[in-house]
């Protein structure tokens, strides 16, 4: 079970009752002769839509969100509800996500809960007045169960404004937005759903007017955009690109000071408050900011820009950063980044040799004495040797005076030639994927992601043809930064010209194979074989070789 329903239901208690009950929503009839799978069996022809003006329609983004549920019908007495509340900054479009039971209370209320992203390919495709569907990729993250982080990199499908809800089309058939037994779901409208924030005001009416409107502070590693609407504060911060910082509640206002009580995308309702004196000036807003926590990628004191609603920057999936950090307990990538340090170590280095199986030994005997040893493959960190040699040290110190004390340990063992360096950086990860003709790559405007492709950590290709390192498999992303190593030897690289990236050779060589077989076969199957490659996360940094099997 990916969530914890005693957890989540005692959580949200605990929230309800130390903030008051919610406003009370407008209940909607939602039964199964409600409820159909497709977007044809929602179709009447007997009906029409009003005419609209469709010039004045709001972006899609903005006409999506809204409250939907899924009635899964009784089950051993409960009445089963999928929920979810679609809400939007600028264009970027998010959902609070839950499993809920009818008890006749008039509120469905979740007892399980997520957030999800829909990450579209083309920006402009969120802010279409005149489209009412789009192609996503749906990335779902939790603050409370899954320590902030994705789940995995996403399922791509699509989503279409019906009349009577939201359409959800492929995804994978991943249980929620799509059945397992089918490819697509319609979630109705439905009011009764909780709400993502809680604790709006919901009084348009009210607030300081110099304050309304959207304001952005762009000094950060990432922009911070405020927006506020009467007397209600909206937060968006998306730092380096990985999971947003999305939250929304309600400002009590003094004279240019607020208290502001808001709740976090993907964290459930649990609240959080912070205040702030302001000053307006101009374009200028003026900060003076308390509380535990204040809104992240703000200091103390700042001063904000006054921004346009479509200067708020969208959030496109060829901007997705995925590193071993990215994932939580339900997505990371399994084993092959446990043992390595992002940022480099302090090693107590005692032999650097060609072979691995060597180096091994080596390491084994240091694990008899009672030390964590470590093999690391030279060319894969910052400051260690260019040439391919596996390097062993005693362990791996954070700082050089604990490398210090170890080395005075490991010289009294007998390793008199041992000494301290900095391994630097861990710049990629050497591995090595196959395919076997049947590759599905996944291609977007500016990257290809290969599905589920097998792989072996090593830094030996011949090693994993033997099958000895197969242990992994992951979805492997090839981008305009991944670049051939220096010493590839691209000729290996069928239908390769002077100048291609990898991107362009894939790219080329997966439209050969589709409308040109061929000359797609000239040079052999050029996608198909073992390729030795660098990755950092689940992205493929540099390719080192293209190999075939007899």
């Amino acid at each position: 079970m990916k969530y914890k329903r005693l957890f989540a239901t005692v959580l949200l208690a605990m929230a309800v009752t130390a903030c008051g009950s919610k406003e009370e929503e407008v209940t909607v009839e939602n039964t199964n002769e409600h409820v159909r799978d497709t977007k044809e069996e929602n179709t009447d022809p007997g009906e029409t839509d009003p005419v609209v003006d469709e010039e004045a329609l709001p972006d899609l983004a903005k006409r999506m969100e809204g409250k939907y549920s899924y009635h899964l019908g009784g089950e051993n007495g409960e009445d089963e509800y999928l929920i979810m509340n679609v809400v939007s900054f600028g264009n970027n479009l998010y959902a609070y996500c839950g499993e809920a039971i009818g008890d006749g209370s008039g509120e469905l209320e979740a007892y399980s809960f997520w957030a999800t992203e829909f990450i579209p390919d083309n920006a402009a495709d969120m802010s279409d007045p005149e489209a009412d569907s789009i192609e996503v990729t749906a990335l779902n993250f939790s603050v409370m169960s899954n320590a902030g982080k994705y789940w995995g990199s996403g399922v791509k499908g699509s989503i279409t404004l019906d009349r009577d809800g939201l359409v959800f089309e492929n995804f994978d058939n991943d249980g929620f937005l799509v059945p397992e037994h089918d490819a697509s779901r319609l979630f109705l409208k439905d009011e009764r759903v909780e709400a993502v924030f809680p604790y709006l005001n919901n009084d348009i009416y009210s607030g300081d007017g110099a304050l309304q409107g959207y304001w952005v502070y762009d000094k950060g590693t990432a922009p911070v955009y405020m927006q506020f609407l009467g007397s209600d504060v909206y937060v968006y911060y998306k730092p380096d690109n990985i999971m947003v910082s999305f939250s929304g509640g309600g400002c009590a206002y003094e004279t240019k000071h607020f208290d502001a009580n808001m709740n976090t995308l993907g964290n459930g309702t649990m609240p959080w408050e912070w205040s702030a004196d302001y000053e307006v000036d101009g374009d200028e807003l003026k900060l003076t900011l308390e509380g535990d926590p204040i809104p992240g990628g703000l200091s103390g004191k700042v001063v904000m820009k006054r921004c346009k609603e479509e200067e708020v920057h969208t959030f496109i999936m060829s901007e997705a950063v995925f590193d071993e950090d990215s994932f939580g307990y339900y997505g990371e990538l399994t084993g092959a980044y446990e043992d390595n340090y992002e940022n480099g170590f302090y090693g107590v280095w005692t032999g650097a040799v060609k072979d691995r199986d060597d180096a091994i030994t080596q390491a084994k005997a240091l694990n008899e004495l009672g030390y964590d040893s470590f093999v690391a493959y030279s060319p894969e960190w910052e400051n260690l040797n260019s040439d391919p040699y596996y390097c062993v040290s005693a362990g791996r110190c954070e700082s050089e005076t604990e490398a210090e004390d170890m080395l005075d340990e490991i010289q009294q063992h007998g390793q008199k030639d041992a000494y301290v360096k900095f391994s630097g950086a861990h710049k990629y990860t050497v591995v090595c994927y196959y395919n076997y003709g049947n590759l599905e790559p996944e291609i977007n405007k500016d990257s290809v992601v290969l599905k589920d492709v097998s792989y072996g950590i090593t830094g030996d290709w011949s090693e994993f043809m033997e099958g000895d390192d197969a242990e992994y498999t992951a979805d492997l992303v090839i981008d305009k930064d991944t670049v051939f190593d220096e010493n590839c030897e691209t000729e290996f690289f069928g239908n390769y010209e002077d100048g291609d990236t990898p991107l362009d050779w894939f790219i080329k060589n997966y439209e050969y194979m589709e409308s040109d077989p061929d000359m797609y076969m000239s040079n052999g199957p050029a996608l198909s074989g073992v390729f030795a490659v660098g990755i950092r996360g689940n992205h493929i940094e540099r390719f080192f070789g293209s190999y075939w099997w007899d």
